[in-house]
């Protein structure tokens, strides 16, 4: 579901919140956080349809997403439950071993505990995880941002338009191998690069697009964000498939979401308005610690760039520069 039609739907459901939710649905914060006995638990769920045609690397970048919120708000995950959704009439349930064997060699990766899930018969393959995780020293949500800050991205965008090149039997064996290497990188590497005092904000860039993700961190902390649209990283073959005009639906409807909130070429806007699946992370950093972050990132593999700063709330909250 677009972001629009999501916010127009929960302005109709109102929903009780106890005194021990720290963290619930006000901001579009990536998880919700409860305090148990001075335990600051964090929770969330994602399930995602097929991105790759290959059940196993479709199982990776399904657990990989799942995790990334939890990675988000520095957290640790400690447990999850598989979700998935299989047409068992139509596919020899092979398929969804794979899947789940490809799911767990991320889970094992990111040393989390399997405790069970849940499985429905559906027209449509859909796989992912509820997750239980366990805040850090410091909880990252989206009203933490300032004025005078950088924004580094962890990982390239492009994801949606590079996946719909690959279903429509179009792409590259080298751009799909970079694709498939980004989308099955966990984010714990980049989250433990951070000196957490150092970092205000944080999020995951993942279906409501880069932009769309930016413009939550920018509404909750009542800042205006300068985007340098020449700094942002894009996947490999990005602009080839763009140019075949290869642009998913989701486009469209996150443009329309942000649109009246940003300044800039309407082109642009557009293309950072793509859908990602288990993009990198935004991360809002004090300026004098920005290079030491960056280079400790670079170091564990992560292509970590600058691709702007925050600013006083002006009268647009994004600018593309």
């Amino acid at each position: 579901m677009g972001p629009g039609d999501l916010h127009n739907l929960m302005k109709g459901v109102n929903y009780k919140k106890s005194s021990k939710v720290l963290v619930g649905m006000d901001d579009s914060d990536d998880c919700g956080v409860i305090e148990i006995n001075d335990l600051k638990i964090l929770q969330t769920v994602d399930i995602i349809t097929p991105v790759v045609n290959e059940p196993y690397i479709f199982g990776q970048i399904a657990v990989v997403n799942s995790l990334s919120d939890i990675y988000a708000m520095g957290g640790t995950p400690l447990s999850v439950l598989n979700i998935a959704c299989f047409p068992v009439d139509c596919l020899p349930i092979v398929v969804l071993q794979e899947i789940l064997e490809g799911g767990k060699s991320k889970i094992d990766e990111a040393q989390v505990d399997v405790l069970g899930g849940h499985t429905i018969t559906d027209k449509e393959i859909k796989y992912g995880l509820s997750v239980t995780g366990l805040a850090g020293e410091k909880i990252f949500i989206n009203k933490g941002a300032k004025p005078d800050l950088d924004i580094i991205l962890t990982k390239p965008i492009g994801g949606g338009v590079v996946s719909t090149a690959l279903k429509g039997e179009l792409i590259s064996d080298e751009h799909k191998k970079k694709m498939i290497e980004c989308m099955t990188r966990l984010n714990k590497y980049a989250l433990e690069s951070l000196d957490f005092m150092d970092v205000y904000a944080m999020t995951d860039v993942t279906g409501f697009g880069l932009l769309g993700h930016l413009f939550e961190i920018a509404r909750a902390s009542n800042i205006s964000i300068d985007i340098d649209y020449n700094n942002i990283p894009f996947m490999d073959g990005f602009f080839d498939y763009l140019n075949y005009g290869l642009i998913p639906a989701g486009s469209y409807r996150n443009r329309d979401y942000v649109n009246e909130h940003v300044a800039g070429d309407a082109d642009k806007i557009l293309i950072l308005s793509t859908p990602e699946t288990s993009g990198g992370l935004l991360i809002f950093c004090n300026k004098d610690k920005t290079k030491e972050l960056l280079m400790r990132l670079i170091d564990r593999g992560d292509r970590a760039v600058i691709i702007g700063e925050t600013g006083e709330k002006s009268e647009k909250y994004i600018k593309i520069v």
